[in-house]
């Protein structure tokens, strides 16, 4: 049998003003008005049923699930900049009109968006991927064409290049650098060597490369001695490869210090038993296919250990 209204004023509700405590329903308590979520949580079993029955409104808006809050967007000039910095940082992406619908049409779909940076790196890569972006791959070093998009974009072959930040001008020259042969590269610094020793000039040098050679490798400053340098130096003079950065970590890896290059950890290949000896005829051939050689060329060769016995016969013989 169902109780009266009169006998429901009387069960224990929780006291609005002490949510910790409780205290005797009053005839307001029982009557058609808004609900909170703690309030129906706290219901004596027959008060909810009261509510159910006569207040349902009520009791379902404050049950009803609440819209997630959606991050205020940044003023007008910060998404701006942060769209300039893509551009700058991904020059491989044309500034165009429908470059930007694209980005801006990500970005508004997005359903969970952090108006960072992070946002607009993955709208360019989840539509770089989709095609639906125009790029210029030249601008990024990856080939000679000016313009990809659509099923082109989407199959490019060094795809996972094009979503890569663009070098910077700087790195840039310095893969340049380090793909040029010995000859090229000191035709490059003639000018400011001129009047200066070879030792002024290797000294130079030295100081220009050992500090990204450091960054890569903590671990030299631990052996890091005079005999280590003049060790380093002799290797790179005795194949008269250009003094870089690159030269310097074949040398650490020919030293047996280790063959990290970062983010890169290079696999030697097992050749099985292999001959002794020279594999050109003579110390002049092998001292010429090694100066026609660039730094990156060398270091495939040399992983060869027929070819790393040679150069070390080689540079035996000219001590």
């Amino acid at each position: 049998m169902g109780m009266s209204k009169k006998e429901l004023e009387y069960l224990i509700l929780p006291d609005p003003n002490r949510p910790h405590k409780k205290a005797l329903a009053t005839a307001e308590s029982l009557t058609v008005r808004e609900l909170t979520e703690a309030e129906i949580n706290l219901m004596p079993t027959l008060v909810y049923e009261w509510h159910a029955a006569h207040n349902t409104a009520n009791l379902e808006k404050a049950l009803a699930p609440k819209p997630k809050e959606r991050p205020t967007p940044p003023a007008f000039e910060a998404q701006k900049e942060l769209a300039e910095r893509l551009f700058r940082d991904y020059r491989q992406l044309l500034r165009t009109p429908e470059n930007a619908t694209v980005i801006d049409g990500f970005l508004s779909s997005m359903a969970s968006p952090t108006f960072s940076y992070q946002d607009f790196i993955t709208a360019f890569e989840t539509e770089t991927m989709s095609g639906r972006l125009v790029l210029n791959p030249s601008a990024c070093g990856v080939g000679e064409e000016t313009l990809v998009t659509g099923h082109r974009l989407r199959t490019h072959p060094e795809l996972y290049k094009l979503l890569r930040p663009a070098p910077t001008d700087e790195q840039q020259a310095q893969l340049e650098q380090d793909q040029m042969s010995s000859k090229d590269w000191a035709k490059l610094h003639a000018a400011e060597w001129r009047g200066k020793s070879e030792r002024e000039i290797e000294a130079e040098q030295w100081v220009a490369a050992i500090p990204e050679f450091k960054r890569r490798h903590p671990e030299y400053n631990e052996v890091a001695s005079p005999e280590l340098k003049d060790a380093i130096m002799n290797y790179i003079k005795n194949l008269r490869l250009p003094l870089t950065v690159e030269s310097i970590e074949q040398a650490w890896a020919f030293l047996g210090y280790g063959s990290h290059v970062e983010g890169v950890v290079t696999n030697y290949v097992n050749y099985g038993p292999q001959p002794s000896g020279l594999p050109e005829s003579g110390n002049e051939n092998l001292n010429y296919k090694v100066r026609s050689m660039n730094s990156r060329q060398y270091d495939e060769w040399v992983r060869n250990p027929a070819n790393r016995k040679a150069v070390e016969n080689m540079a035996q013989a000219r001590r």
